[in-house]
C-alpha cells in the first residue's frame, strides 16, 4: 500500500564527484538521519503572454524559458560524514588519504578555478509513490552551530534542473472499447529539451510494476481518454496484466460513447529495473558535539595540518561559534545546448564568516576592533575514537581573520560579547583548510 508518511522516504547523494558535470553518478552514494523535511525540486521560469496583444483580455498561454533545481539537507546532530561532504562540494578540492588501518583523513582546499565539481541527488517521496534524481548539483552555501548540545549544520543547494523520474507518462491509441495496451517506451518519446527525464535505457517500460493485479493498478497514477468531442474522461481501472510475457493491459470500465479507437494517456511506475531508485544504507557515525571542541585564537599557522601556539578559548566562558559560507553559485543557460535546464554551474565569490559568542569578561575584543586587529583560528573537534591514536571529528585552520563586528547580548543573566568575524585571503595560505577524519574513503575524487 502506497504512503505518503514523508519519513518513509530518503534522501541521498553522491559523495564522488560527476565525472562530466551533468552527468548521474550511482557511485559512493551518502544516506545520513536527516532532519524531516529535506528535500530537492524543480523550478520552473514560466512567463504568460499577458502583455501582448492577442486579441484577448488575459493571458492565452504560458512558455517555460528555463528550468533550475534546489535543495537543502540539515543534522542537528551532526556527523563527519556530512560536514566532510559539506565541506568538500563547499571548497572543492578534497585529497583522501588512510593514516589508519580503519581511519580515513580528507584534507580540504579551496579550488582556484570557479568551475566546481558537481554531485548527483537522489530522492525517494513516501513509500512506493515515486523516486527521482538530479544531476549537476552543488553546494551554494552552508551553516555550522557549535552551541549547547551536539553540533547542527546545514546547506542549501543549486542545480542544472536537469533531473529524471522513475514514472513514465506515455500516450497511445486505443484498439478497445475496455482495454489499452502499452507500448515499450523509448528515449523518442521524449520531449526536445524536456530537462525532467523519463526514460533511463533498459527493457520493460511496457509492463507495469508489481506482482499482483491490485499492486500494479496502484502504480498506475493516471489514466485518461478523449473522446471525439475532445473532453477527457478518467475511466474506473479493474485490472492490469503483467509482469511477465508482457506488454501490461489495463482493463477500464465501460464508457459510453466510444468507439475504441480514442488516444489515452497514462502515468504508471513501470517494471524497468533502475537500479539508482534503491536508497543505500543509512550510514551511522559517532556524532559531534560542544564539548568535542576546542578553539585555538591567535596561533601561528606555518603549513601542514594544525596551529601551533595561540590562546584557547576557555569553554566555561564560551557562548557559541557559528561557521557560515556563501559561495553566490550562478547557473548559466548555454547556447547550443538545446535544453531548457542550465548546463554549468560557476561560483560568484566564496565569503565564510564566524559569530563567536563570549562571556563578557574583558575589553579585549572591543579593543581589537578599534585597533582593526587581525588573528587566526583553530576549531578542534574530537568525538569517538575510531581506533588508536584516532577520533571521528574535524579541524578548521583559518590563518587569518578580520573582525568587522562586536554586539554585547544577555544570555541567562549574564553578559556575553557576540564578535562578527571574516575569513581573509592570506597570502601563502588562502583561507585555510578542512581536515577531516572518519570512515569513509573518498570524497570528491573518482
Amino acid at each position: 500500500m502506497k504512503s505518503s508518511l514523508h519519513k518513509l522516504g530518503g534522501v541521498w547523494v553522491s559523495r564522488t564527484k560527476e565525472t562530466t558535470p551533468g552527468t548521474y553518478q550511482e557511485a559512493n552514494l551518502m544516506r545520513l538521519p536527516w532532519e524531516p523535511g529535506m528535500k530537492f525540486e524543480l523550478s520552473e521560469d514560466k512567463q504568460d503572454d499577458r502583455d501582448r496583444i492577442t486579441g484577448k483580455e488575459g493571458p492565452t498561454q504560458t512558455y517555460e524559458l528555463a528550468r533550475t533545481a534546489s535543495g537543502s539537507l540539515s543534522q542537528n546532530v551532526s556527523m563527519a560524514d556530512f560536514l566532510t561532504w559539506i565541506f568538500a562540494y563547499y571548497f572543492g578540492a578534497c585529497a583522501n588519504t588512510a593514516p589508519g588501518t580503519l581511519t580515513k583523513m580528507h584534507v580540504i582546499t579551496p579550488l582556484t578555478s570557479i568551475d566546481h565539481p558537481t554531485f548527483t541527488a537522489y530522492q525517494k517521496l513516501g513509500d512506493g509513490v515515486f523516486s527521482e534524481r538530479f544531476a549537476g548539483l552543488g553546494v551554494n552555501s552552508f551553516n555550522v552551530e557549535i552551541g549547547s548540545g551536539w553540533i547542527k549544520s546545514s546547506c542549501d543547494l543549486k542545480g542544472w534542473g536537469k533531473s529524471q523520474v522513475d514514472y513514465i507518462k506515455a500516450t497511445g491509441t486505443l484498439t478497445s472499447t475496455t482495454t489499452l495496451t502499452l507500448a515499450e517506451y523509448t528515449a523518442a518519446m521524449e520531449g526536445a529539451g524536456d530537462g525532467h527525464l523519463r526514460y533511463a535505457g533498459g527493457t520493460s517500460t511496457d509492463l507495469v510494476a508489481g506482482s499482483t493485479s491490485p499492486e500494479r493498478l496502484e502504480n498506475i497514477h493516471r489514466v485518461r481518454i478523449q473522446k471525439a468531442d475532445g473532453t477527457w474522461v478518467v475511466p474506473t481501472l479493474t485490472e492490469c496484466t503483467g509482469p511477465t510475457g508482457g506488454p501490461s493491459v489495463v482493463t477500464f470500465s465501460e464508457i459510453a460513447g466510444l468507439v475504441g479507437t480514442e488516444a489515452f494517456e497514462i502515468y504508471y511506475i513501470s517494471a524497468q529495473a533502475d537500479t539508482w531508485k534503491t536508497p543505500p544504507s543509512i550510514n551511522q557515525e559517532s556524532p559531534l558535539k560542544l564539548v568535542d571542541c576546542t578553539l585555538t585564537v591567535n596561533g601561528l599557522y606555518a603549513g601542514g595540518t594544525t596551529i601551533t601556539g595561540g590562546d584557547t578559548v576557555i569553554n566555561n566562558t564560551w557562548g557559541g561559534l557559528t561557521i557560515s559560507g556563501d559561495n553566490g553559485l550562478q547557473l548559466f543557460n548555454m547556447p547550443g545546448s538545446g535544453k531548457i535546464y542550465a548546463s554549468k554551474l560557476l561560483r560568484g565569490q566564496r565569503v565564510i564568516t564566524f559569530q563567536l559568542s563570549d562571556e563578557l569578561r574583558s575589553a579585549v575584543l572591543a579593543a581589537d576592533i578599534d585597533a582593526n586587529s587581525t588573528l587566526s583560528l583553530q576549531i578542534n573537534v574530537e568525538g569517538a575514537e575510531i581506533e588508536t591514536g584516532y577520533k571521528f571529528g574535524f579541524r578548521y585552520i583559518v590563518p587569518k581573520v578580520g573582525i568587522i563586528g562586536r554586539t554585547i547580548d544577555v544570555q541567562d543573566k549574564y553578559n556575553y560579547q557576540k564578535g562578527n568575524l571574516i575569513a581573509l585571503e592570506d597570502d601563502t595560505y588562502g583561507v585555510g583548510k578542512f581536515i577531516t577524519w572518519n570512515k569513509i574513503t573518498t570524497y570528491i575524487s573518482a
